[in-house]
């Protein structure tokens, strides 16, 4: 858990205004065989790192065939993001604090810093970043990113078109999340509709669209 909301920003390119909106009909879009394994964050609050290094930028490094052989760094980036957000003091981060450490330095690859590096800490410190993993972060920057809809939008009736539009025309994407206290998947994997007292903030990464049904 531990996802903090990214402050609202004028200055955030917006998904619907750079690519419109687009009339997609639902498709069963499934990416989970294109991904590495489900990733254990431990006890750490680097749910928007592991969610962000093991989904959707990893999905596109595999698709450009430039994917490390031991997946991209989650600890990298989640001790960048610990520098960039306002809050060195407090464990979690920000969607948008992710996005910036891949648009400004990019991520390096697992074996340069291995997740243990980060939970052999105790919350909230987190590794120092040598040298050389900064200058191998370079190779996986990405060019820009946008914004699908967040938590100050007064108009949700597109939420799920634009997230069904990105699924489809984008691949993976990063959903940030409130928890309830029944967030415990049944043994089918399913989550049901939250209720009970708010546990917190968490992300995961959106990979696949089952129609008729909840959004991966």
């Amino acid at each position: 858990l531990l996802c903090l909301p990214s402050p609202e920003d004028a200055r955030d390119y917006q998904y619907l205004r750079l690519m419109g909106a687009s009339v997609v009909e639902p498709t069963a879009i499934d990416y989970r065989s294109q991904l590495p394994p489900v990733f254990d964050k431990g006890e750490r609050g680097s749910c928007v790192a592991c969610a962000t290094t093991w989904t959707l930028k990893a999905y596109e490094e595999i698709v450009q065939g430039d994917y490390p052989p031991a997946g991209l760094s989650a600890a990298f980036l989640y001790s960048m993001c610990k520098q960039m957000d306002g809050m060195p003091a407090e464990e979690g981060t920000t969607p948008r604090a992710a996005l910036k450490v891949l648009k400004n330095y990019g991520v390096c690859g697992e074996e340069m810093m291995p997740y243990h590096l980060l939970t052999d800490l105790p919350a909230p410190r987190t590794p120092p970043i040598p040298d050389p993993a900064l200058a191998a972060a370079r190779a996986f920057k990405i060019q820009s990113y946008a914004s699908l809809c967040g938590y100050a939008d007064r108009e949700r009736s597109l939420a799920l078109p634009i997230i069904r539009q990105a699924l489809q025309q984008q691949g993976p994407l990063l959903l940030a999340l409130m928890v309830s206290e029944n967030f415990i998947p049944d043994e089918l994997g399913m989550l049901p509709l939250p209720q009970g007292l708010a546990r917190g903030g968490h992300a995961v990464g959106i990979v696949g669209d089952l129609p008729d049904r909840e959004v991966l």
